[in-house]
């Protein structure tokens, strides 16, 4: 069971594209980005899903991580279209979406500072 108490202090990020952007056959028109919402948990369940991806055979990494891709795939898992569906492909991040990258790993890094801060204060249970 998960509970986290901390309020969200910003509204998510939103980004319009136009003209909408076509990426592996899907057409995006608006993306948003949820950083508030992120807990220890989901940061986990990135670095496990990292794992899988990019070291396979490994059951977990052994070093405190915070690389490029390992960002990336986190984002793209916050990423919303608007139209009901969570994730987008990490790709989408790392490409056509690339000029955003800074400001996007800005929010994620400031959302992750504060599930740390929130998990070590006992503001949240994994």
């Amino acid at each position: 069971m998960k509970a986290t108490m901390t309020e969200p202090t910003s509204e998510p990020l939103r980004i319009t594209l136009d003209p909408p952007l076509e990426y592996d056959g899907v057409k995006y028109e608006e993306l948003t980005f949820d950083f508030d919402g992120l807990t220890t948990a989901d940061f986990q369940r990135a670095a496990r899903a990292f794992v899988r991806r990019y070291h396979p055979g490994k059951k977990r990494m052994s070093r405190f991580i915070v690389g490029e891709r390992y960002l990336s795939l986190i984002i793209a898992q916050v990423a919303n279209d608007g139209k009901g569906t969570s994730g987008v492909p990490i790709g989408l991040i790392k490409g056509p979406l690339r000029r955003y990258y800074p400001r996007l790993e800005t929010q994620l890094l400031e959302a992750r500072r504060e599930a740390i801060e929130a998990y070590l204060d006992g503001k949240e249970i994994i």
